[in-house]
């Protein structure tokens, strides 16, 4: 047996989607040493540009590009997403596995069974992402390889509602596999590393912390709207309020799907109360994390929701959104709200950062929440479904 294995996000590690394939592919080694030697597929990864890291000695690689390509682009994704379904063909491959939504799509008459995992529908929700004809395009031809695909894996029972909702997909080619949180999370940083982490940033403890991306989906206008809201009540009830850090890539102006967090903060004249730490590390996250009085994630939409589900690990209080997946990944764990509501989202960073005893229980909680989530569970899920008669 031989799968192929779409792995070409390892080129985008920072993105939800390159962790899931980075973390995916670290476990898949132990999880195919669990099988009989008989069963044990042979595997190939896809590429479109070289990756440094082996996995296994055993995974061959598949690196390559259509000769006319000279930069990267919409279009050439697209090319390249096209051209990967007739590789696998080619190389035999029994099983074909995307790790996220793709426009690959193989013929009817092929042998070869296509697996697709789902993260999210973001460009049929918001129309936004879809500004551009190559953009349009390229996201007809992902929808109509999600409803090529023999089965469809969702991350999240909400993006399996949003494929039968809005895609038209039938329910029974659709399973739920959650990912997990990555193994840096899996174990609470100690006092002396968290110092570290403190120091190169300039930060002390005690702050409220919102990252995950600036994507204006990801409502950090909110935040910094609520955050402006509370410090003007608390100035007047003559209270310190602690500084909000902000992590995530700050874009330029001319970035319409990001939020202009500079502009934004000098509007609100919070230059002295917030912190911008740019693009961090994911070696930096426990630290942060697990330093901070509360995590506020008010997103208006999610797959899943990995930063989310960091935080909790860290026992770091959770603010997030009512909607789309969040519920999902945050259980009992968190305070849910209704994210665009500031006065309700600013309400909610009051009560979490007041009160100790509710700090304390969500504290508890996200720790065993996270600890339903797992990165060894998703990646068996996924190979019982690539391989339903071998396992």
């Amino acid at each position: 047996m031989r799968i192929g294995i779409n792995a070409s996000f390892l080129r985008k590690p920072a993105t939800g989607i390159g962790q899931v394939t980075l973390h995916f592919l670290e476990q898949l080694s132990v999880v195919l040493a669990t099988y009989p030697d008989d069963q044990r597929p042979e595997v190939i990864l896809y590429l479109q540009e070289p990756c440094e890291r082996v996995f296994n000695p055993d995974f061959r690689t598949r690196v390559f590009l259509p000769h006319w390509w000279s930069r990267d682009d919409i279009f050439r994704e697209w090319l390249w997403e096209k051209q990967v379904a007739y590789e696998a063909e080619r190389d035999g491959c029994d099983v074909f596995l995307n790790l996220f939504q793709t426009a690959t799509v193989f013929d009817r008459s092929s042998s070869v069974r296509h697996v697709m995992v789902v993260h999210d529908i973001i460009p049929r929700l918001f129309p936004s992402y879809l500004a551009k004809y190559s953009q349009r395009f390229h996201w007809r031809m992902i929808e109509r390889g999600i409803r090529f695909a023999d089965t469809v894996i969702a991350v999240s029972d909400s993006t399996r509602k949003d494929l039968f909702g809005h895609i038209g997909l039938d329910p029974d080619r659709i399973r739920v596999v959650y990912p997990g949180v990555a193994p840096i999370f899996e174990r609470l940083p100690s006092d002396g590393e968290i110092a570290v982490v403190l120091a190169r940033y300039g930060l002390k403890r005690g702050y409220v912390y919102h990252g995950g991306g600036l994507e204006i989906r990801k409502n950090t206008e909110g935040v910094l709207r609520a955050y402006a809201l509370l410090r003007a009540e608390q100035k007047k009830r003559l209270i310190s309020l602690p500084p909000l850090v902000i992590s995530g890539k700050i874009y330029e102006t001319t970035n319409k799907l990001a939020t202009d967090v500079v502009g934004l903060i000098a509007e609100l004249r919070l230059g002295d109360s917030v912190r911008l730490l740019g693009y961090v590390p994911e070696t930096d996250l426990p630290s942060l994390y697990r330093a901070a009085k509360c995590f506020v994630f008010p997103s208006r939409y999610e797959g899943f929701g990995l930063p989310v589900l960091e935080a909790l690990s860290m026992e770091c209080p959770v603010i997030a959104s009512s909607n789309s997946s969040l519920p999902e990944v945050c259980g009992e764990a968190a305070l849910l709200v209704d994210g665009t509501d500031i006065l309700d989202l600013a309400v909610a960073m009051d009560r979490v950062l007041t009160e100790v005893a509710l700090r304390e229980t969500f504290g508890l909680q996200g720790r065993r929440q996270a600890g339903r989530f797992s990165y060894v569970k998703f990646t068996e899920h996924v190979m019982r479904i690539c391989f339903p008669a071998q396992i």
